[in-house]
């Protein structure tokens, strides 16, 4: 079986992005910088399961979009995850930004405190 990162590289997310451009008039670079964020999320989703992260807005708006095909969701947290990733709105705080800032620095050397956080208040 393929490692996580082997699994996530063969993820397709091109109609997600798509769907997110044609909905929201993302251009196509927040597009992929959303789609970035958005893997490095799960990345950190992989390594850290038990850790409530809120992601960067950008990531979230692909999360929303991944899960409205609620088949293809399914499929791809089965192969990525071995079960669902759930959607938690009631975790997303200043608590778990401050996680997921700390984490993405650690992880990626990625600075997203600059960014907005998801439902973050």
């Amino acid at each position: 079986m393929a490692n996580f990162n082997e699994r996530l590289n063969g993820l397709d997310l091109s109609q997600i992005t798509h769907r997110l451009k044609i909905a929201t008039g993302m251009t196509e670079a927040d597009c992929l910088q959303a789609e970035v964020l958005y893997r490095q999320f799960l990345v950190l989703k992989s390594k850290y399961p038990d850790t409530p992260i809120t992601p960067p807005q950008l990531a979230d708006e692909v999360w929303h979009e991944h899960i409205t095909d609620t088949l293809a969701y399914h499929n791809d947290c089965e192969n990525l995850f071995g079960a669902f990733l759930h959607h938690i709105p009631d975790e997303d705080n200043q608590e778990t930004w401050q996680k997921a800032v700390y984490l993405y620095q650690l992880e990626f050397g990625v600075d997203v405190s600059n960014l907005q956080a998801a439902y973050c208040r």
